[in-house]
C-alpha cells in the first residue's frame, strides 16, 4: 500500500476535513478547547500571552 492508494488518499482527506471543521468550531464557540489565537489562526498573540501558556491550560 503505498501514498497513491485510494484507501491512504481517502484517510488523509478525512482527516484534513475534520481538521478544517474542528479549526471551524473552536473558532465560533465562546469557550474553545483549543485557543486559536495562541496558534496562528484569528487575532494574533505574542507567544509570552499568559492565556497561551501552559499554566492557563484547564483552568477556565
Amino acid at each position: 500500500m503505498g501514498w497513491a492508494s485510494p484507501k491512504v488518499l481517502t484517510e488523509l482527506a478525512v482527516r484534513v476535513v475534520v481538521l478544517a471543521l474542528f479549526a471551524v468550531i473552536e473558532t465560533k464557540v465562546t469557550d474553545p478547547m483549543f485557543r486559536p489565537s495562541c496558534s496562528g489562526f484569528g487575532r494574533p498573540a505574542p507567544a509570552t500571552s499568559p492565556a497561551c501558556s501552559p499554566r492557563s491550560v484547564g483552568t477556565g
